[in-house]
């Protein structure tokens, strides 16, 4: 089973991760694309998801909370600004930065790239 990661630093506000994943494109699309396929992976390593609200939509807002193991909950709110199936989906989180995601044309495996840039703390 393929399953590499990379990540670039840009600069000081601005990174670029970048995964193969041995499945097909479609596949990978639906993944980021339905609530029921999001909630098996969305966050880190022993978080779960619970979604109040979810639009998948350009302007459409996915409304969430990530629960920690320690039980800290942490609300999050993504607007989704552009959607380009099967390829590309920008999204802006709650933190307000903009993440960029991307699937490359191959079959499989597939390069799912994000692009992260922060605005930095004043």
């Amino acid at each position: 089973m393929l399953d590499a990661s990379t990540a670039e630093r840009l600069s000081d506000t601005e990174v670029i991760f970048t995964r193969l994943v041995d499945a097909p494109r479609e596949r990978v699309w639906m993944i980021w694309t339905e609530v029921r396929h999001l909630h098996r992976w969305w966050g880190p390593t022993g978080f779960t998801t619970t979604t109040h609200e979810f639009t998948f939509a350009p302007g459409g807002v996915w409304r969430l909370v990530m629960h920690g193991p320690d039980g800290t909950d942490y609300p999050t709110r993504i607007v989704f600004r552009e959607i380009d199936p099967p390829s590309r989906i920008v999204y802006e989180n709650g933190w307000i930065f903009p993440v960029r995601r991307s699937t490359s044309p191959s079959s499989s495996p597939s390069r799912l790239t994000g692009r992260r840039r922060v605005s930095p703390f004043a």
